[in-house]
């Protein structure tokens, strides 16, 4: 919504802290939902090497922690979502 609005510098705010506090508690069900959010974000933001960066730590902790996104709007898992959100191959993807 923020960045709707033309504040994504906040909303970006909002996802730092959100993302440390998540760490310092081992929140990963929590934390894993913040990584994929904000690569959903950076995604709309064309910040794509973030948003890879994001996607992967995502992914990561969806194996490590044994839980699923809640969000219908992500893809599977898998490296071939960053395609699929952003119709480009990512930088470090083969």
């Amino acid at each position: 919504m923020l960045a709707l609005q033309g504040r994504a510098d906040e909303a970006n705010g909002h996802f730092e802290q959100a993302i440390e506090r998540q760490e310092a508690l081992e929140a990963l069900p929590d934390l894993c939902e913040s990584c994929l959010t904000r690569a959903q974000f950076l995604v709309g933001e064309g910040r794509l090497v973030e948003a890879e960066f994001y996607l992967g730590r995502g992914e990561g902790l969806i194996s490590r922690a044994d839980c699923q996104p809640s969000m219908p709007c992500f893809p599977g898992a898998g490296r071939g979502s960053f395609k699929e959100w952003t119709g480009q191959r990512g930088p470090g993807l083969f």
